[in-house]
Order: structure tokens, then C-alpha cells, then sequence
């Protein structure tokens, strides 16, 4: 608060107060947030609400848009500068990250596998007609504990389990019983025809 008194010629005198507020903090929170379910989906929303400072007040994302709110957003994040009347500034960052929490679909069945010249097969979803599923999309898939089997695996059925993980990194697994075969008959290397001599 600030007092001013003021005379003039004759001596008379006034005086009088003045108080300069400040106006409240400029204040920027995410009322409405939509974020993707997948990676590749451009369907995200945010809508945010201000206060305090001076209003009007002026928008200006990191991807060109100047309004409070902006859709049709992928997954990220974006960049907020807030303008009031009096040219003061509040940044503000959202991040949306993909909603997807279901894990992928595995079909796949129990299978019988060869083994190659060499001794070995490497397993494959197509040894186990496997078919790999998601709501979004599946990243990778493996098998375990072993995806190559070899001599040492003939005989009973071995568990070998599937696994599948998605770009969020939802996981999934099924179990599948591999039994491995080895029908390649053995190679024999004769060596070339001799000619010797006998003694009479």
C-alpha cells in the first residue's frame, strides 16, 4: 500500500492510499485426458483448464495447435505455453502413453519335429501351427527353455513353453508338449575301389 499526499499554492493539503495487488498465480491442470490404446493410434485427447494471472490467455502447443484442448493425438508428449494479458508465461507438459493392458491370443497345438543332417531343428510357430493375436500388435514370441532342439532331446515328449509379449509388454504363454524324432539314416563313406597285389 502506497500513500500520496498532494499540496498545493495555499498550503492545502489531501492525501490518499493506494494498494497494488497482485493477481493470483497463473495456474494450468489436465481436466480431460484420453490417451491411446496402441502405439500406432492417433485417437488421444487432452483438454486442459486455467487460472489465475490475467485472462484473456493465449494457447500454444509444441505441435502447432493454440487451443485448450487438441485430439487425434498419438502417443508422446506435449508442450504447453500458457500467455496471459500481461505476457506471463506457464509451461506445461502431458505425456500420453498407450492404454493397451491385454496380453496377446496364442493358438498353437503340441507337434511332432524333425531333426535336420546336422542333428538339429530349430522350432518355429509354424512347427506348432501357431497363430499370434493382439489388440494392438504382438512385438515378439519365443520359446523355452531351448528353441533348438538336437540329438539329446529324442525320445519322450519335451515341455516347451510359448511365450508372446505385445508393444506394452503384455505377456501370454501356453505350454506345448514337442516330441523330436531323428529319421535320417546314417551316411556311410566307402572309401575308393583297391587294387592289391597278391603273391603267389
Amino acid at each position: 500500500t502506497y500513500t500520496v499526499t498532494v499540496n498545493d499554492a495555499s498550503g492545502c493539503e489531501n492525501a490518499a492510499d493506494v494498494t497494488i495487488t497482485q493477481p493470483p498465480l497463473l495456474q494450468v491442470s489436465a481436466t480431460d485426458l484420453q490417451h491411446p490404446l496402441c502405439q500406432n493410434n492417433a485417437n488421444g485427447v487432452i483438454s486442459v483448464t486455467t487460472s489465475g494471472g490475467i485472462a484473456p490467455y493465449g494457447y500454444a502447443w509444441n505441435n502447432g495447435a493454440n487451443t485448450p484442448s487438441i485430439e487425434q493425438l498419438l502417443p508422446g508428449s506435449y508442450q504447453l505455453t500458457i500467455t496471459d494479458a500481461v505476457d506471463c508465461i506457464r509451461l506445461h507438459t502431458v505425456t500420453l502413453i498407450p492404454s493397451d493392458d491385454e496380453a496377446p491370443q496364442i493358438k498353437a497345438q503340441n507337434s511332432t519335429v524333425y531333426l535336420d543332417a546336422q542333428g538339429n531343428h530349430a522350432l518355429s510357430l509354424a512347427d506348432v501351427q501357431g497363430e499370434l493375436t493382439d489388440n494392438c500388435a504382438v512385438a515378439n514370441y519365443t520359446f523355452f527353455p531351448v528353441t533348438t532342439l538336437n540329438c539329446k532331446h529324442i525320445g519322450a515328449a519335451i515341455p516347451v513353453e510359448l511365450r508372446a509379449t505385445d508393444e506394452q509388454g503384455n505377456t501370454n504363454s501356453r505350454i506345448l508338449q514337442i516330441t523330436v524324432v531323428d529319421n535320417m539314416p546314417p551316411v556311410v563313406n566307402c572309401p575308393d575301389d583297391l587294387s592289391v597285389n597278391a603273391c603267389a
